[in-house]
């Protein structure tokens, strides 16, 4: 692992650790082989099957986002992924499942977002009056 920003005793340590397990383009003709497994096997495409699939963990994965060569790489198998999903709803008898997925791995809502701008600038508020009649 790299050291931490600020660590005066990393300096020039900014590409130790261990090493990568893929290269960016290793990384893509893996996914592509794991997408056509899927479609032969008629499976549902996702991240942890991938994961599975490159004998990498879910950690690992992500920590890949961070990595600016793997962005583009990653971009696209996170666009192919949702487009599995919407396809596999839309051929569902109960899409349920890949709702619920679109929901929580693409950030997908279902509910209606209101923003209201109110100006308080010209409202007058009468004081009670205590007087006795």
């Amino acid at each position: 692992m790299a050291g931490s920003i600020g660590n005066q005793n990393a300096k020039g340590c900014e590409d130790s650790g261990r090493p990568l397990k893929y290269e960016p383009a290793a990384f893509k003709a893996l996914f592509d082989n794991y997408i056509g497994e899927c479609i032969e096997n008629s499976k549902l495409a996702n991240v942890i099957g991938f994961c599975v699939y490159a004998d990498i963990d879910r950690e690992t994965y992500y920590n890949y986002k961070d990595r600016i060569e793997f962005i583009g790489t990653l971009k696209r198998i996170e666009a192919i992924l949702e487009d599995f999903s919407i396809q596999a709803a839309n051929s569902a008898r109960n899409p349920a499942f890949s709702i619920f997925y679109l929901k929580n791995k693409f950030g997908w809502i279902d509910k209606q977002e209101i923003t209201q701008d109110v100006n308080l600038n010209n409202i007058k508020v009468k004081k009670p009056s205590f007087d006795e009649e």
